[in-house]
């Protein structure tokens, strides 16, 4: 719909950033044998595949209890989340209020855990309940959001969410004037994956990394840390950063600016912040589009292991001079297309053959650099194009707004409150050079 289409971009911010923000809590190769974790093993339970579903037409469902744990869902049609229902025949054209439920059990084993329950994106307005206790709602169609839980143990736990589709002129993508609205499906509902994190009481939540070479023989590093303490009690743990190559596993640095003994305090969340020198990098380019992988432990003072992640980044330098574009001090040119996350089949909610297939298809016709269309992308793609060498520009889908819209105080927050979800998630990706606040 939109390929090659010209890069009318109202802003762009340059960053010389570069992995996935958020940390990642399942076992990693690159870290210690996860089963010498003490308590509660780091995991990810897939809340994918089959939920029931219901549109609301009439907006009646809270009022009828389908947010309650009791609801009988049992006439409701069974559908596979990431789902659209635009993508059914019977709810095409279908812009309102929709519902999702799901029954999940959670192992007994899991009692003293903490729990995240992460959305990858739902469009466009999501209210969310579990067990029947209201979590609260996000706003934004194409940004991940999350809510720590408790989930029960002893029995089936019941997640619901209540979908909102419809389109309107406080809303970003928006309606513009009259029935004008934006030029791309208005798909409705879970489009991307929902998850369970499953940690111990005190775990690392994020990490940031800044990686700027001096494009002579090494590179700074940086790296801002959160790490929470879910516990009503002071907690003192140590924290270890490890540099290592993501082809090789090879250890590549790691040394006492990369370790930290923290106290926590009850009930706290602390940003750490660890900096050192690399020797040597290797040097991310759309040719040889080299990756590290920052590995973090978190140990107790008895050296147990509490928590352990992975993100991967990679390292290299932008510079705009002279009207020319420069990747680690080389003028280069840059050439692609932009392309809309949809399928017949799928819809917004395409699978990841879909999304291989097409960037397969970009990179033999000598794509570098995409912007990636109007809204914040999948976290395969991104994935994809660090791997792959190909460099993007995220956006907001602040598309074609009025100067009304755009002077509305509310809408400004809104875009604000996209933007900052988008460049949090994607803040470690070295394909990401820039950030678009618009078209």
């Amino acid at each position: 719909m939109h390929a090659l289409r010209c890069l009318g971009l109202l802003v762009l911010y340059l960053v010389l950033i570069t992995g996935s923000v958020s940390a990642r809590s399942e076992p990693s190769k690159y870290m210690t044998d996860p089963s010498q974790v003490t308590g509660i093993k780091p995991q990810t339970l897939d809340l994918g595949g089959l939920w029931q579903f219901q549109v609301d037409p009439e907006g009646v469902g809270e009022q009828e209890g389908w947010n309650t744990s009791d609801f009988d869902d049992a006439g409701w049609l069974s559908v596979t989340v990431p789902h659209t229902w635009n993508v059914m025949p019977d709810y095409a054209d279908y812009d309102g209020v929709a519902w999702y439920r799901l029954t999940f059990p959670v192992d007994a084993a899991l009692s003293e855990a903490h729990f995240r329950l992460e959305f990858d994106a739902v469009f466009y307005k999501a209210h969310v309940w579990l067990n029947g206790v209201e979590l609260g709602e996000h706003v934004g169609g194409y940004t991940a959001f999350s809510f720590d839980v408790a989930p029960q143990t002893d029995v089936e736990n019941v997640l619901v969410v209540e979908v909102d589709n419809r389109r309107s002129p406080d809303r970003i993508p928006a309606t513009l004037r009259g029935n004008w609205t934006y030029d791309w499906w208005n798909y409705g509902g879970l489009v991307r994956d929902v998850r369970l994190l499953v940690t111990d009481s005190i775990f690392i939540e994020s990490q940031f990394i800044t990686a700027e070479p001096d494009l002579v023989d090494s590179a700074d590093i940086q790296v801002r840390t959160r790490i929470v303490n879910s516990l009503s009690t002071v907690a003192d743990v140590y924290l270890t950063v490890s540099i290592l190559d993501e082809a090789t596993d090879a250890l590549v640095w790691t040394e006492p600016g990369l370790t930290r003994e923290i106290q926590l305090s009850p009930q706290e969340a602390s940003e750490i912040e660890l900096a050192t020198t690399l020797p040597d990098p290797k040097l991310w380019h759309f040719d040889h589009p080299t990756l590290y992988v920052l590995a973090a432990e978190l140990r107790d003072q008895e050296g147990n292991l509490l928590h352990q992640t992975e993100t991967t980044f990679g390292i290299r330098k932008i510079e705009i001079k002279d009207a020319r574009f420069y990747l680690n001090g080389e003028w280069v040119r840059l050439v692609g297309l932009s392309r809309h996350a949809d399928s017949p089949e799928y819809g917004l909610a395409e699978n990841v053959s879909i999304m291989a297939s097409d960037y397969d298809d970009l990179k033999r016709l000598n794509m570098v650099f995409s912007r990636p269309v109007h809204y914040p992308q999948h976290d395969f793609i991104l994935d994809y194009c660090d791997h792959n060498g190909i460099l993007l520009i995220p956006e907001v889908p602040a598309w074609q707004l009025t100067a009304a819209q755009m002077s509305s105080v509310s809408m400004r927050e809104l875009e604000k409150q996209q933007l900052r979800e988008m460049i949090e998630h994607d803040f470690n990706h070295p394909s990401v050079w820039a950030w678009s606040l618009g078209n």
